[in-house]
């Protein structure tokens, strides 16, 4: 073999062994990320889980603590309707009256169709 031949040759192989050390490294650092991002996602999902928890937790404690005050409501209406019957009695009566008035105001028209086709004609 001639000298240039040695001399590619040696270039050659150089040249591929650099390559190959560029891509193992590569390799290796893509590895090292993929390992990092692969932690952090499961400290995240750690996290996340016990955030849910935690908010779980604390709104069975809301509504446990909501359904005994509204029993407890609820008693003490239950104890006053008892006490004095016909006052309850009137007292709903007139809050009904109340709702139905306002319900009926608010729901009858200002004025009938066909004033309101008449004054729509004379502008």
């Amino acid at each position: 073999m001639s000298k240039n031949t040695q001399n590619t040759n040696a270039a050659n192989d150089n040249e591929s062994q650099s390559e190959g050390g560029i891509v193992d490294k590569a390799m290796q650092t893509a590895q090292r990320a993929g390992g990092a991002v692969r932690d952090a996602a499961q400290r995240a999902g750690q996290a996340v889980t016990d955030s849910y928890g935690q908010v779980s937790e604390r709104t069975r404690d809301v509504a446990n603590r909501t359904r005994e005050m509204a029993g407890e409501w609820e008693q003490g209406v239950e104890t006053a309707v008892q006490a004095n019957p016909l006052s309850s009695v009137l007292i709903a009566a007139g809050v009904g009256l109340a709702i139905g008035f306002i319900l009926g105001y608010e729901l009858r028209p200002s004025q009938t169709r066909y004033e309101q086709l008449k004054s729509l004609l004379k502008a």
